[in-house]
């Protein structure tokens, strides 16, 4: 499958499925630099697990891999109760799970963040599952990841949870075959498929869906894509004009937390920062709690600016405990030099007013 960037005339990217050992190397190498690390399943060995993936990529007209995802069947996932667990597999039924994949690790090469790679790779994953007879995308995405998935079609089929490496993640699935609901929220899927409910399963498929899987009432996690959405304290923002908080705002994830969820690990490489929309957070290194955070403050700051990893442990400390996930992006937005500017400052204010207060506690 082949497709032309919009960007440009001369521009020819094409989407491929890895089949050589070297092309497997080659997306991990992307996927390694994009995302910090090649996930691994665990259930076999390296190399026997580099052939049971599913690997498309995104490759220019030198040759070079722009982009890389990484898609396993959900039934191999049943090979380990841990998998299962991690990806919230259980209520799957057999024969709905033989024809699922699961997106589990997809990035590009950090120059190509913010182009059109990552659109037309994930196209290519679509249209990859469709005409191989899969009736479901899934995958379990971190928060600020999931207005960009919910975009292209994909829906929690489960509650937010606490992974394993700590932090939520949400599990999400796309319905290939719903082209009422991807033409209803624009996914660029919409115009990708020929088929239909007739499908064999596909209407199967989507009864099971829309039977089983939560309304949003009964999830702990919501978009904001409303201005009004916006009414709680924004804390050190306030120095912002409203449209710039809402801009910031725009799409963030809000997370309804237990007691006791950790929010983030230490020495994690996630680099967004969290605001406290009520409740409490506390600061643990080790068994200490070094700081208990509270509404209107923010958390993630420091691997926020420094890109480092995550500097300590977060734990929500109230049940109900509510939080906003604000991603880069959303920064990179600021369009006016002198709102950017005061978001800076006061960001920077703030880290400067915790470290005092971290070094007064010493």
């Amino acid at each position: 499958m082949s497709t032309e960037s919009p960007s440009s005339e001369r521009s020819r990217l094409e989407i491929k499925l890895a089949t050589t050992r070297d092309e497997v190397l080659a997306c991990e190498d992307v996927i390694r630099k994009g995302f910090g690390r090649v996930m691994r399943l665990g259930v076999e060995s390296e190399v026997d697990e580099q052939l049971s993936l599913k690997t498309l990529y995104c490759v220019d007209e030198e040759g070079r891999v722009l982009a890389a995802s990484r898609l396993i069947g959900l039934d191999y996932l049943t090979r380990s109760e841990e998998l299962v667990r991690e990806y919230r597999i259980t209520g799957v039924p057999d024969d709905l799970r033989a024809r699922a994949l699961l997106s589990f690790q997809s990035a590009a090469l950090p120059e190509q963040r913010g182009s059109e790679v990552m659109t037309l790779l994930f196209r290519g994953v679509y249209e990859f599952a469709v005409e191989n007879g899969y009736l479901f995308l899934m995958s379990a995405v971190k928060p600020f990841l999931f207005p960009y998935f919910a975009s292209m079609g994909f829906r929690p089929y489960e509650r937010a949870y606490i992974s394993s490496e700590g932090g939520f993640r949400i599990p999400i699935a796309l319905v290939n075959h719903d082209q009422d609901y991807l033409r209803a929220c624009k996914s660029l899927f919409a115009s990708a498929s020929n088929f239909g409910r007739e499908a064999p399963g596909a209407a199967a498929a989507m009864e099971w869906f829309e039977k089983c899987c939560p309304k949003d009432d009964a999830l702990n996690v919501r978009v904001l894509t409303r201005p009004e959405h916006v009414d709680f304290d924004v804390g050190f923002m306030k120095g912002l004009s409203e449209a710039t908080i809402r801009s910031i705002f725009r799409n963030a994830v809000v997370i309804r937390c237990e007691r006791g969820d950790q929010l983030i690990k230490q020495n994690a490489a996630d680099q967004v920062i969290g605001f406290i929309v009520e409740g409490s957070v506390d600061v643990k290194k080790g068994d200490r709690t070094i700081a208990t955070l509270r509404a209107g403050e923010i958390f993630g700051e420091v691997s926020f600016l420094l890109k480092v990893p995550r500097t300590a442990s977060l734990y929500a400390a109230e049940e109900g405990t509510r939080i906003v996930y604000i991603s880069m992006h959303s920064v990179d937005a600021i369009k006016d030099p002198l709102e950017a500017s005061v978001f800076w400052r006061s960001l920077s204010v703030h880290l400067a007013t915790r470290l005092q207060h971290t070094t007064e506690l010493l």
